[in-house]
C-alpha cells in the first residue's frame, strides 16, 4: 500500500478516536511499537498480531511502518499503559519468543491536536535509541519522562491542578488502596489528608507509594509525621519509580509455614530452596547461592524447568507440579512465571485465597492493637 496513502488513513483514524475520546471525557492512551527485525513463521507473527489486538481489547491496531504498529488504549490512564505495554513486551517474548525494540506512549490531552499528539510520540520513539537500557519511553503534555525540568516543581503545578491522589500501603504483600487529597507541597515535602481508619496502621511504614492520573510513574515518599488527631500524612524524599509493588496486578502471598520447592530438569533435581511468595503465574525460591552459579552463564530465558512442592492447607497438603521459567535471578533468589493447568491453578487459587483471609484476620488484630494503644 502506498505510504501516503497510509499516513492519510491512519490520521483519520487517530483523529476520529481523540474526538470520540474528548467527546465522552474518557482518557485515551496511544502507543507506538516497533518488533525487532527476526526470522518468524508467517503463522507465529499472524498469531502474535492476534494476540496484541486482543491484549488491547480489540481496540484500534495500525500499521505505521515496516514492522512498526500504532496501539489504542481506550480508557486507560498514562500509568496503567506504561504497565500494559510492559506486560506484552514480556507477554511476547515468552509466548512467541518475538522481541519488541521500543514502544513510545503517550496520554491524548484535551488541547491536543493530530500533529501535536504524533510529535509527542514521535519524539519518544526516536530518543529511545540514545538509550542502552530502555526499552519504553513515556509522557503526557504536563509530564515528559525525557524532559530535564525540576521534577518538584512538575509536582507542584499537577498537584495544584488536581490534588486527588491515590496511596497504596502494602501489609505482606496484600495492597491497602485508599483515596487522598494533596493538602500542601512544597521542594521535597508533601501533606496528604487520607478520611481512613486504617490511618494509625500506617505508623508501622517507613515509606508509602502515590499514584496520580498526569503522572505516568509511580512516586515513593518517606513517612515523616502522622497526624492521627487530623487525618494528615506528612511525607518527604519523595521519589520517581519506574517499577514498583504497585505495578503488580496479580496477588502474591507469602506462605504461613516452610514451603520446600525442587527444580528439575531432565528428570534431575538442580537445586531445592524455600517459597518467598507465590501467585498464580510466578513463584518466588530462595535457595543457597552456590547451587546457583551454574546458571550464571547459561541462558535460561527459554527453557522450561519442573517445579515441585507441597501447598500446606489445614488439614492436609496438596502437592503442586508445574512447568517454569526462569524471570530474574537476583542473589539466592529466582523468580518462575509459571503455567499451571486448570486443576493446579484452581489449588494455587484456594491457598491464595486462604492466605488473604489469615493476612487480613492479621491485619485486623493489628489494627485493633494499635487503636488500643493509641
Amino acid at each position: 500500500m502506498d505510504g501516503k496513502l497510509i499516513e492519510l488513513v491512519n490520521g483519520a483514524i487517530i483523529e476520529s478516536q481523540m474526538i470520540f475520546a474528548k467527546e465522552h471525557k474518557i482518557p485515551l492512551c496511544i502507543a507506538r511499537m516497533e518488533y525487532e527485525k527476526q526470522p518468524i513463521t508467517e503463522e507465529r507473527f499472524k498469531d502474535s498480531i492476534a494476540f496484541v489486538h486482543a491484549f488491547i481489547d480489540y481496540n484500534p491496531l495500525l500499521l505505521d511502518r515496516d514492522n512498526t504498529y500504532l496501539l489504542f488504549l481506550k480508557d486507560v490512564r498514562i500509568h496503567s499503559a506504561v504497565k500494559m505495554m510492559k506486560k506484552l513486551i514480556f507477554s511476547l517474548k515468552i509466548k512467541f519468543s518475538i522481541k519488541i525494540n521500543r514502544i513510545s506512549v503517550t496520554l491524548v490531552d484535551e488541547s491536543d491536536s493530530l500533529f501535536t499528539l504524533m510529535e509527542r510520540l514521535d519524539r519518544y520513539f526516536l530518543l529511545i535509541k540514545t538509550s542502552k537500557n530502555e526499552k519504553i519511553f513515556y509522557g503526557t503534555k504536563d509530564f515528559d519522562f525525557l524532559a530535564e525540568q525540576n521534577k518538584m516543581e512538575l509536582l507542584n503545578s499537577i498537584f495544584k491542578k488536581d490534588p486527588e491522589i491515590k496511596v497504596y500501603n502494602f501489609f505482606k504483600n496484600i495492597p491497602l488502596i485508599e483515596e487522598a487529597r494533596v493538602t500542601k507541597f512544597s521542594d521535597d515535602f508533601l501533606q496528604i489528608k487520607i478520611d481512613s481508619s486504617k490511618l494509625s496502621f500506617y505508623k508501622k511504614d517507613k515509606s508509602i507509594y502515590l499514584e496520580h492520573n498526569l503522572l505516568p510513574d509511580i512516586l515513593k515518599a518517606d513517612i515523616f509525621k502522622i497526624d492521627l488527631m487530623n487525618s494528615i500524612i506528612s511525607l518527604y524524599n519523595i521519589e520517581f519509580l519506574d517499577s514498583s509493588p504497585v505495578d503488580r496486578e496479580e496477588i502474591r502471598v507469602k506462605p504461613h509455614k516452610n514451603i520446600t520447592a525442587s527444580v528439575s530438569y531432565a528428570n534431575r533435581v538442580l537445586f531445592e530452596g524455600m517459597i518467598v511468595d507465590i501467585s498464580i503465574n510466578s513463584v518466588l525460591i530462595a535457595t543457597q547461592l552456590a547451587k546457583l552459579e551454574r546458571f550464571k552463564n547459561v541462558q535460561t530465558e527459554n527453557i522450561e524447568f519442573d517445579i515441585k512442592f507441597d501447598l500446606p492447607f489445614p488439614n492436609k497438603t496438596v502437592l503442586i507440579k508445574v512447568k517454569g521459567k526462569i524471570v530474574k535471578m537476583m542473589g539466592n533468589q529466582v523468580v518462575f512465571t509459571i503455567t499451571p493447568n486448570a486443576v493446579t491453578k484452581s489449588k494455587l487459587s484456594s491457598y491464595i485465597s486462604l492466605r488473604q483471609h489469615q493476612l487480613i484476620a492479621e491485619l485486623e488484630r493489628e489494627m485493633k492493637s494499635s487503636y488500643e494503644l493509641t
